[in-house]
């Protein structure tokens, strides 16, 4: 067998690959990098995944197992929650200094949970108009203001529990 690959970058490639071989490029690598590769070549049955096998061999965690170590986000611990606070703050202050019809656009950057509090801040307040717009990562949430001052989110919630209380 020929002696393991050596290379220099790691995103080079080890083997020529399909798509060098339809371009007609010819695999270039030099055999005194500081890196060490393997080449390991199996051939599955149909509808076998190689990635499957490969986790087998390396003794690795399905992606399920390993994304579960990992935090949902990069932000420090109470981060979010602070996050959250802010935007409902932003949404109180809209819906009491906004004239009806004024608009406020939230940044692509709020992930599903803040996308879904800005909504469910919306409803429970009433006054105020919520939709997402745009796609990808290009989403946004859009609030227009309907009518009066509208309620603190505190207050939204104490005429919702008097609401339920009386009924």
């Amino acid at each position: 067998p020929p002696p393991p690959p050596r290379y220099s970058q790691p995103t080079e490639p080890l083997i020529e690959t399909d798509l060098m071989k339809l371009n007609g490029e010819k695999l270039t690598r030099s055999s005194d990098g500081d890196l060490l590769g393997l080449v390991v070549g199996f051939s599955l049955p149909s509808s076998a995944y190689a990635t499957c096998a490969v986790r087998e061999l390396c003794k690795t965690p399905q992606v399920s197992e390993f994304l579960k170590g990992l935090p949902l986000d990069n932000r420090p611990p109470g981060a979010a929650e602070e996050d959250q606070a802010k935007i409902v703050q932003q949404i109180e202050k809209f819906a009491k200094e906004a004239k009806v019809g004024d608009s406020h656009a939230f940044p692509p950057t709020l992930d599903n949970k803040e996308r879904h509090l800005v909504h469910d801040t919306c409803e429970k307040m009433g006054g105020l108009q919520h939709e997402s717009k745009g796609q990808g990562g290009d989403r946004h949430i859009v609030i227009v203001k309907l009518q009066g001052e509208g309620k603190g989110f505190g207050e939204a919630e104490e005429a919702k529990e008097a609401e339920e209380g009386g009924d």
